[in-house]
């Protein structure tokens, strides 16, 4: 499946439905549980999406590490934790997310072209 980056009004319309996603726990069909720490909207290019990974494990808040970003192709992401190891985190794209869990939910089609 080839992802599309979504404009900023739509990576926050994707959190909004979302982010009560926020304190729980789930499994992607493994026996890991994960605990839900946040849902984060973020650079959706690997390079940025890097780097502000790496601001939000120091900050631990999505919106400031954003502000570093100043492109205009965004995702949303999950940021959660191994239930046996809570030190360290995992990103999950809400995408993949959802496939894996099955939900069906429609994403606002991509309105810019890159």
């Amino acid at each position: 499946m080839q992802l599309t980056p979504f404009t900023f009004d739509e990576a926050t319309e994707i959190w909004d439905d979302f982010e009560d996603l926020r304190d729980t726990e789930f499994n992607l069909g493994t026996d890991i549980e994960y605990f839900v720490h946040d849902l984060v909207i973020c650079p959706f290019h690997d390079a940025d999406k890097e780097k502000f990974m790496d601001l939000y494990a120091g900050l631990k808040d999505g919106k400031l590490a954003l502000n570093a970003y100043s492109g205009e192709d965004y995702d949303v992401m999950i940021v959660a934790c191994d239930l046996d190891n809570e030190a360290e985190y995992n990103y999950i794209g809400i995408r993949t997310f959802i496939a894996n869990k099955g939900i069906s939910y429609n994403f606002p089609e991509a309105q810019h072209g890159h």
